[in-house]
């Protein structure tokens, strides 16, 4: 990422952790054959897509995709990054503000992203959740 871009998102607030996420394109991609997956837009438009695989009740690998902003780019990251390797019950409570405070700061503007990140990840265990009891 060049440095105009860097110097803007730290003018908008975002903190060096987010913008290490979003310059390297974190966590970004599409899981072939994941054991779920969900989507969830935001009232802005934009959209993520939450890929998870999931074995013994341990996030093993996630991935996601969006349309939208830095701000849904870096909250999705965070919220990657948090939940790999995570045991399942450690993982359903997650809030928007807890994916604010990994990445330690975004534009308040931009907290509706970490909100949409939230709900894609609860979408998820509840897919997940009637998949497995279906």
């Amino acid at each position: 990422m060049d440095e105009t871009r860097i110097a803007l998102l730290r003018s908008m607030g975002y903190s060096e952790k987010a913008i290490e996420l979003i310059s390297r394109n974190a966590n970004l991609g599409e899981i072939e054959n994941p054991t779920v997956t969900s989507k969830h837009s935001g009232t802005c438009g934009d959209v993520m897509i939450l890929y998870l695989t999931l074995e013994n009740g341990i996030v093993k690998d996630a991935k996601y995709q969006y349309v939208g902003c830095a701000g849904l780019q870096s909250t999705g990251a965070g919220l990657v990054e948090m939940i790999k390797g995570q045991p399942l019950a450690k993982i359903e409570h997650i809030t928007a503000a807890d994916i604010i405070n990994y990445l330690e700061s975004i534009p308040a503007a931009k907290y509706e992203c970490a909100k949409i990140a939230q709900n894609a990840l609860h979408k998820a265990l509840e897919n997940y959740r009637e998949k497995v009891s279906g």
